[in-house]
């Protein structure tokens, strides 16, 4: 999808965010520890330091996956606002992408303060009122689940309501400009409230359900083919998933295609997505994969 950088990153002010900070000139007028406790996500446990600055925490994390996990942790807890530094002054922009955009299935804005030395992700959060509706829509539809189904089963429900349910949305896709159109039409709320949206809005459906039940899926994005799907883990295994391209197009009432539906990435890619890079770093299925097995804890 063009311009998908776009529609996550909505104003992006990095000058130099690549370049090494050899020496970050902090002076710490208070250092506290700050815990990281919440099980929400995946058993995540982490140990934070923070400065206090003009009476704001100003956080500071070892990398970008301790960065996204503790923006996941203020999303939980409807705070749009995180500053940082990252110890050591380096980071990459496309695994902070990549990590956040997994965890939080809002856009996210970055800015970064050359002078001070430090970085601002702001999400741009839905409405209070969208997302009780979009989380009670939800919970409507996985409550018609069995109890004892299987997380396979679930996966499949899942899949298969997303797409007997929602349709590509060609309009937008041809809003270039990567407009109002096609930001809304790239978000959960568009696969699962609007039922119509583009293959963004369909992969973070996915995550945002299977969340829900506590089954990890990450999205994979590849600007060669302009395209966004799903990795899962279940039975002890990494799969992919494609619902976009299980759902036909135009439009087809109750007809489900099954030609990419939980393939095991252990085989390797889809033999007709490409895995590419976003801008200078290589995110081939391993970057994914591993990023995956961080989460979970898996060696």
């Amino acid at each position: 999808m063009k311009k998908l950088l776009v529609v996550i990153i909505v104003f992006l002010f990095l000058s130099g965010c690549n370049k090494s900070h050899e020496n970050i000139a902090v002076q710490y007028r208070e250092r506290d520890r700050y815990i990281f406790s919440e099980d929400n996500y995946f058993g995540a446990h982490l140990i934070l330091e923070y400065e206090v600055h003009r009476e704001k925490k100003r956080y500071i994390v070892e990398d970008e996956k301790e960065l996204a996990l503790l923006i996941y942790y203020h999303y939980l807890n409807h705070e749009k606002v995180t500053e940082f530094i990252i110890r050591g002054g380096k980071y990459n922009i496309d695994y902070i992408y990549l990590y956040v955009y997994t965890l939080i299935p809002d856009r996210f804005m970055l800015y970064q303060s050359n002078q001070d030395n430090y970085s601002t992700i702001e999400l741009e959060l839905m409405t209070e009122f969208d997302m009780e509706e979009l989380s009670r829509v939800s919970d409507e539809i996985l409550s018609n689940i069995p109890e004892n189904a299987s997380d396979r089963e679930k996966v499949k429900y899942i899949h298969d309501h997303i797409i007997r349910t929602a349709e590509y949305d060609n309009l937008a896709i041809n809003d270039l400009s990567g407009g109002r159109l096609y930001n809304d039409a790239s978000h959960p709320y568009a696969i699962i409230i609007n039922k119509k949206g583009l293959c963004v809005g369909y992969s973070m459906a996915m995550n945002y359900l299977l969340d829900k039940l506590s089954i990890p899926s990450i999205m994979v994005m590849s600007y060669a083919d302009n395209h966004v799907w799903n990795l899962i883990y279940i039975e002890d295994t990494w799969y992919q998933l494609d619902a976009t391209w299980n759902d036909p197009i135009p439009d087809v009432r109750n007809r489900i295609i099954y030609t990419y539906f939980l393939k095991p990435a252990a085989s390797g890619y889809f033999v007709d997505h490409k895995y590419d890079k976003l801008s200078d770093y290589t995110l081939d299925l391993q970057a994914y994969l591993e990023f995956g097995n961080w989460l979970l804890d898996i060696e």
